[in-house]
């Protein structure tokens, strides 16, 4: 048998969120006989706490945002390090495969938060990693030059190839973001910034995608997507 462990309470006042917690402590200790983790039941403002992925702002006027939680960036960050290893050793094309096919499924269940966020910054960092991966695989500098060379001037591919850094930083120079510039991976590398400005322009006809803050009360009473 399964349980719902994991409940949310919303009030007004951190006063009343400390009564509230004791109050459903002692409920679920005493009268229901179950154990309540004590490190995980905190009182705490929304958009600090791990709500399914996601955490809400609130806003003037009762509206309230929906926001992409710290603990699921962190989660989205560490899966892409493991999608696209420095050491990668297949085509770079196979790698944005792999990418995209995470990166899809991510955004069609965090696409109902309300504010972009840093989305465009996360599709910037994958970017540079997939640059990274092109810088290790030429394995040399003199290869990395001759690959360079033909896609900016020698002195801006002399200047990343032989900098005397490492791959990382080397992702990062103007050889390499000329060489590989953004309009480079249009088609080829799903944008979650993009696709999240794609669905807000869209009507929203059944209700689930908030394209706009809306009412907490609203909110709460949606049905899960």
């Amino acid at each position: 048998m399964r349980y719902a462990d994991d409940l949310n309470v919303f009030v007004r006042s951190e006063r009343a969120g400390t009564r509230v917690r004791e109050g459903l402590t002692r409920f679920v200790e005493q009268r229901l006989r179950l154990k309540v983790n004590e490190e995980k039941t905190v009182v705490e403002r929304p958009e600090n706490v791990h709500i399914l992925g996601f955490s809400l702002k609130n806003l003037k006027r009762g509206t309230t945002e929906i926001l992409i939680s710290k603990k699921t960036w962190k989660r989205l960050r560490s899966k892409i390090r493991e999608l696209t290893p420095r050491n990668w050793g297949q085509s770079l094309t196979s790698c944005m495969e792999k990418v995209n096919e995470y990166l899809k499924g991510w955004m069609a269940y965090f696409s109902l938060c309300t504010v972009k966020g840093d989305l465009g910054t996360m599709d910037c960092h994958i970017r540079r990693r997939l640059r990274a991966i092109i810088v290790k695989q030429k394995k040399r500098n003199r290869h990395l030059y001759k690959h360079l060379k033909t896609l900016v001037s020698k002195k801006a591919a002399a200047a990343t190839a032989f900098c005397g850094r490492g791959p990382w930083f080397k992702s990062h120079t103007s050889g390499m973001d000329r060489a590989c510039p953004n309009k480079w991976f249009r088609g080829k590398l799903f944008s979650l910034a993009d696709k999240w400005e794609q669905i807000k322009r869209l009507p929203d006809r059944s209700g689930l995608r908030p394209a706009i803050a809306r009412p907490l009360r609203y909110l709460l009473e949606e049905p899960d997507v």
